[in-house]
């Protein structure tokens, strides 16, 4: 298992593959962080600023 980076960008489409690839495994701080996000009820968009570095507001034009 690759080591978990702490606060890695994301790509714009993620693998879509049956099992857990490098890709996941280097992100899987960041998945925690999007499913803690979620628990607590947070904005999607002030998670995505966040967690994702994506403006919102820019992307989802």
């Amino acid at each position: 298992m690759l080591k978990p980076l702490l606060d890695p960008d994301v790509a714009d489409v993620a693998p879509d593959a049956p099992i857990l690839t490098g890709y996941d495994e280097e992100r899987l701080l960041t998945y925690i962080r999007l499913f803690d996000a979620a628990a607590e009820e947070a904005d999607w968009r002030e998670a995505a600023r966040i967690v994702l570095h994506i403006d919102p507001e820019r992307a989802f034009r």
